[in-house]
């Protein structure tokens, strides 16, 4: 009726979502503003059909119609009367008209019916059919479509980190924004794009997170250096919680502002009763039961449980176990149908009005199940409800999101980005690139003085094989538990690793490459994760920091020929991470935040004095020693740099250049990507991915309808 009246349409906007954004939100304009010659009994009929309130909204296609008819009568009435007047108030012409009848306008038709009346005749003939359909299509409130809509949109390069993330991506629990990490620039920002519009706008205050997770339509919390924090979606200040370090494997939140987190280490589930309270441990892993990590946390409605994700630490992640542990008694179970646990990653939770539905996701497949919240069981049959979400082959994470709002809305990325795939190139003295060594899982590559090279192979597992630099191929050396940071020892017969395969606990081995004699404990700890060091020249100290993430103030060294305890070799209020012996074991580098509260490289001798000098002017991580000890090489956000130093007669850095940049995104944060090898070239890491594509995200709104029909389908 509108557009007929009008030629426009009541709303407008970029897309179809937009649109239906506006027809729910937004007041349609009267029609007279567009056209005064409507009349305004027309324009009430027409506004009434657009009424947000279902109740306030005319109620039949029935009632229109009359209303229609009504307003023909009276405007066709009003008009003879005009006419009548006319005529006998002027003298008219004969024209090519009626004798003593005035000739058709322009705005009349030959029966005497204006353009306007004609309009309305028509459409009084199809008002029955067509309002009927757009009363149901708008009679349910805010869920105005069922039919689904269907857009996308991309996320800016990158493509291999964004995976790395579980909540690279949310969607707002009103359905109306959504929230993801754009870490296509040196540092990483959290955007927000509403659901009407096409563009995205920076959350001022992000900088330098990612994981978004949306606390409620209002404020958003994300992970900032594996810290959580807290912002209004309109921007600002960001609250940094004291009680939540090391949050990379999930965060979800209750309606009362009750937090459950999943932190990598110590793995497990911890509790929040609000903002500023303390972490409870919710649920540990059990090492009995070959478990390596809980992890993606969902709460369900009620605030009562939460589902969550357990990782066999050595099998893969869509032979995971979806679990549900209750919040107050803390006791969790794995769910099962028909006896058999469901497997999978990355639970989550619908209401749709016709039944509450668990979803997971397996195989990069979308799968359902019905389930009862007052049992918190499976009573379906699991069903492949959406092929093609995107896992990370690292992580397990499934990007996807839902809410109940707009009849179901779904965000994902479709398909599967292989970010298990790097490139290991060679870089020249001269800082070019040369060659391609080769390309497989590969992860922190480790090259010894010999010119012998360990490398981390990447999966649900991480295991560790010796690289062969001549033809690139890999033979494995230890395949058992989820193992970090392997380090070749000066003289190239052993290497040492960390490891959890043996209790769940994160220890530090040591083992030759041959394998002769087997694996030896030389660091035990207690739930951490130890950051280590290269083992000093005579194969007789190492050094690490018990966890970077809880307990980073304090470097610790062992003496691994014996049975000593650890000794606290530096104890500072700072954090120190990093630390690498020189190649004749007289100096030690190490990063650390002691100035100023920003992290920098620095160098100390050993044994420990009072001496200290700065290496890097900004962040330096992850230090690695030149074979003569003059040069110390170290990685900042987008370039690898070399250190000159002098030591005598006093110790400083003479010089600083950039051997090789831009970086690529190799997850600086986490691992260095780079080895330097005996002769000076570098060994660089590189994702495999092209990250010159955008990320594809793709939405669904009213996706329940979809759901419905897959759910029916399968009966």
């Amino acid at each position: 009726l509108f557009e007929m009246m009008t030629k426009q349409l009541p709303f407008k906007a970029a897309h179809e979502t937009a649109i239906a954004y506006e027809i729910v939100n937004v007041d349609s304009p009267p029609m007279t503003s567009i056209n005064p010659e409507i009349a305004p009994e027309l324009d009430a009929i027409v506004l009434e059909c657009l009424e947000k309130d279902p109740k306030e909204r005319t109620q039949s296609a029935g009632q229109v119609a009359l209303d229609l008819k009504k307003y023909r009568r009276e405007s066709s009435r009003q008009r003879a009367s005009r006419i009548v007047s006319a005529v006998s108030a002027v003298s008219v012409p004969a024209t090519r008209g009626t004798p003593g009848q005035p000739e058709s306008s322009p705005a009349m038709n030959r029966s005497g019916f204006s353009a306007k009346s004609w309009v309305v005749s028509t459409v009084v003939a199809v008002v029955v059919i067509g309002m009927a359909a757009l009363l149901r299509f708008w009679n349910t409130g805010s869920s105005s479509f069922t039919e689904p809509v269907e857009f996308s949109f991309d996320i800016p390069g990158k493509s291999s980190q964004i995976l790395n993330w579980q909540y690279v991506l949310q969607v707002s629990p009103d359905g109306k924004a959504i929230a993801y990490t754009d870490l296509s620039k040196p540092t990483s920002a959290i955007y927000i794009r509403k659901l009407e519009s096409d563009q995205s706008s920076l959350v001022r205050g992000t900088e330098g997170g990612m994981d978004p997770v949306f606390e409620n339509d209002n404020w958003l919390s994300f992970t900032i250096n594996r810290n959580l924090a807290r912002i209004p979606l309109t921007g600002g200040v960001p609250e940094i919680s004291q009680f939540a370090p090391n949050v990379i494997n999930g965060v979800s939140w209750t309606q009362k502002g009750e937090i459950v987190l999943a932190n990598y280490w110590p793995s497990g589930l911890t509790y929040q009763q609000d903002w500023n309270s303390k972490q409870e441990v919710l649920s540990e892993i059990d090492p009995s039961k070959n478990e390596g990590t809980l992890m993606l946390p969902f709460v369900l409605p009620g605030d009562k449980a939460a589902l969550f994700t357990i990782w066999s630490k050595d099998g893969t992640f869509d032979d995971s176990k979806i679990a549900v542990v209750d919040l107050k008694t803390k006791k969790r179970k794995n769910l099962l149908y028909n006896g058999v646990d469901l497997l999978g990653t990355s639970p989550r939770f619908v209401q749709p009005p016709w039944g509450n539905y668990l979803l997971w996701s397996r195989n990069s497949d979308l799968y359902a199940a019905s389930f009862d919240l007052s049992t918190d069981e499976v009573t379906g049959l699991p069903i492949d409800i959406l092929h093609g979400i995107a896992v990370n082959a690292g992580s397990g994470k499934a990007a996807y999101s839902v809410t109940n709002a707009n009849n179901g809305t779904i965000i994902y990325m479709p398909g599967r980005l292989d970010t298990a795939q790097s490139n290991l190139v060679w870089i020249s003295k001269e800082g070019k690139r040369t060659t391609t060594l080769a390309t497989g899982p590969y992860l922190m590559p480790s090259i010894s003085r010999d010119g012998k090279a360990l490398v981390i192979l990447q999966g649900p597992v991480y295991k560790i094989g010796l690289l062969n630099l001549r033809s690139g191929k890999v033979e494995m050396l230890f395949a058992k538990g989820d193992n970090d940071i392997p380090k070749i020892t000066p003289d190239g017969s052993s290497f040492v690793f960390v490891s959890n395969f043996e209790d769940g606990k994160y220890n530090v081995y040591l083992s030759r490459l041959d394998g002769i004699g087997g694996l030896r404990k030389i660091v035990a700890t207690e739930g951490g994760y130890p950051d280590i060091s290269n083992l000093s020249p005579d194969g007789r100290y190492i050094l690490y920091d018990r966890d970077p993430a809880v307990d980073s103030s304090r470097m610790w060294i062992k003496d691994i020929t014996g049975s000593q305890a650890p000794k606290l070799l530096i104890d500072t209020k700072a954090k120190i991470t990093s630390p690498a012996f020189s190649p004749d074991g007289k100096f030690i580098a190490y990063r650390s935040n002691e100035i100023g509260g920003q992290f920098r490289l620095f160098i100390r001798p050993f044994p420990i004095n009072a001496t200290k000098v700065q290496v890097s002017v900004d962040d330096g991580r992850f230090a690695q020693w030149s074979v003569d000890g003059t040069e110390l090489f170290y990685r900042t956000k987008e370039t690898i740099v070399a250190a000159r130093i002098q030591r005598l007669p006093e110790l400083k850095v003479l010089s600083r250049r950039i051997v090789y940049g831009p970086l690529p995104s190799t997850d600086q944060a986490l691992q260095p990507g780079f080895a330097l090898a005996p002769d000076g070239r570098i060994l660089l890491q590189e994702d495999a991915v092209d990250e010159s594509k955008p990320v594809k995200v793709k939405v669904i709104v009213n996706w329940f309808t979809e759901l419905k029909e897959k759910l029916a389908e399968s009966k």
